[in-house]
């Protein structure tokens, strides 16, 4: 805000000695003050050098690895942070403690990751199918059996 105003004023002392030059008013009385104290030119500022986090990298490579994160929401005043964050943190630490690289890290952390997801579904994997949609599908498969025979017929 600083900035818009010095440069105001600079024009504005040039506005008003273009017009007194052309005889439309007498030189204000604050004229001579500002005249003392012209306006300081503002200094360029460098742009501030980007904030790079240690896990950026690896949280863009889970990312990568794994579009279906995108879709699970961020609560962003949660406590929880999002899986690439958990994610991404997890292998920092990995990294450290076992002086290793981060695709060693990441697939250690992989491995944790779907223990804990194994023990959250009841011992059982997330891809493995629930006894309902076993049925379904087998429903599903003799279905379709059902109607190449009717249509052979």
């Amino acid at each position: 805000m600083g900035g818009v105003r010095l440069r105001r004023a600079g024009d504005m002392l040039h506005q008003v000695k273009k017009m007194m030059k052309s005889g439309i008013f007498e030189a204000p009385e604050w004229l001579q003050a500002m005249e003392m104290v012209p306006p300081t030119k503002i200094p360029k500022a460098k742009m501030p050098a980007a904030l790079r986090f240690p896990e950026t990298p690896l949280i863009k490579t889970y990312l990568r690895q794994h579009p279906q994160a995108k879709q699970i929401p961020v609560e962003l005043d949660g406590p929880v942070p999002h899986i690439a964050r958990r994610f991404a943190w997890r292998q920092l630490e990995v990294m450290q403690e076992r002086n290793i690289g981060p695709k060693e890290a990441a697939v250690i952390v992989e491995e944790e990751f779907r223990k804990i997801e194994v023990a959250k579904e009841g011992g059982k994997p997330k891809n493995e199918l629930s006894v309902v949609q076993q049925i379904q599908k087998e429903e599903q498969r003799e279905l379709h059996s059902a109607m190449e025979r009717i249509r052979n017929a």
